[in-house]
């Protein structure tokens, strides 16, 4: 930087111009519409008709143009600080710190090591320590009883960091043990990888809205950035496939840490709506295995029967409405 500002002394003592500041933001960057993208998205955000990134604009302080265009004449016109209040308006340097890069999809295939003819499923809850993990200890017991263990296999993981590298709750294990529910041994924590796992995986299973409003939000850019793929229809709350009784959210027993009997009793009921869900999981697997053809897989049959059912409700933020409400699976 000090060597540039030589440069430009230099120049200027030879009675050059300055340079020109850099453009202003194209139209429609303005505050309002800032504030609606998250700081990992406006991070990565190329914008329309123009050749810089969102970070690149947010390095444009106000302050920095300023300065470059007194250094000319020493003076500020009233036209100018004008235009230095407008882009302190816009400017959102503060929420570009940490950018986040999304990979395309659609620069690789499932994993090399994964079966293309085996089913893949992936529970997923906020923190990967109680219901995703029961989920995943419930199902993959029906799945041996079944005789479905040869071409379906499960695992579980968390849609935010919060407690990665954990242990299950105690208060999990506690009740798990009461059932004789055996947890997969070693478990920890897991966030979702979301360009590789909607991959690799044909269905993910969510407890409630909030889950599905993470995974969706990741799942829905990966749709907008590739046009030609189509993820979301893979995407499911797992108590839509309870055939004994209506169950929409499984929700979080510990979240509060309200802790006592009250908390036990609602690990009780969660234990009890997964068991409802997986098993009405393990029936729809079977039947669609009844119907299909010598040369059919019971992924394709999965992959199918998806396709056919309603789209998941979520709570989508104001600039993914339209894509929600325009996508077809």
């Amino acid at each position: 930087m000090a060597a540039v500002a030589m440069g430009m002394d230099a120049v200027r003592a030879l009675g050059a111009p300055s340079p020109p500041p850099p453009p202003p933001p194209p139209a429609f960057i303005t505050s309002a519409y800032l504030s609606r993208c998250p700081a990992s998205f406006t991070s990565s955000l190329h914008l329309r008709g123009s050749k810089r990134s969102a970070a690149s604009w947010c390095n444009l302080t106000a302050s920095s143009m300023a300065e470059e265009r007194q250094s000319g004449n020493g003076v500020d016109t009233r036209q100018d600080m004008d235009e230095d209040e407008d882009r302190r308006n816009w400017d959102v340097s503060n929420a570009c710190i940490n950018p986040v890069y999304r990979s395309s999809t659609l620069l690789r295939s499932p994993s090399e090591s994964i079966n293309d003819k085996l089913v893949r499923v992936l529970f997923l809850s906020e923190g990967n320590v109680c219901r995703s993990v029961y989920a995943e200890a419930i199902f993959t017991q029906l799945v041996r009883e079944s005789g479905l263990s040869d071409i379906v296999e499960c695992s579980s993981k968390a849609t935010t960091n919060y407690n990665i590298g954990e242990p299950p709750d105690y208060r999990a294990v506690q009740v798990a043990e009461e059932y004789g529910l055996k947890l997969r041994e070693g478990t920890v924590a897991r966030v979702v990888d979301s360009a590789n796992d909607i991959v690799d995986y044909d269905l993910l299973l969510v407890m409630d809205r909030f889950n599905a409003s993470d995974l969706m939000k990741e799942v829905t850019l990966h749709e907008a950035i590739d046009k030609r793929t189509r993820y979301a229809y893979k995407v499911h709350r797992l108590g839509e496939f309870s055939s004994s009784r209506l169950i929409e959210d499984i929700d979080d027993p510990l979240y509060g840490n309200m802790g006592g009997p009250k908390e036990i009793e609602l690990l009780r009921q969660v234990y009890d709506d997964l068991v409802d869900s997986c098993k009405g999981l393990i029936e729809l697997l079977l039947r669609i295995k009844l119907t299909l053809q010598d040369t059919e897989t019971l992924k394709q049959g999965l992959s199918w029967y998806l396709g056919q059912m309603d789209a998941l409700e979520w709570f989508a933020p104001p600039m993914l409405q339209n894509k929600k409400s325009s996508s077809t699976y």
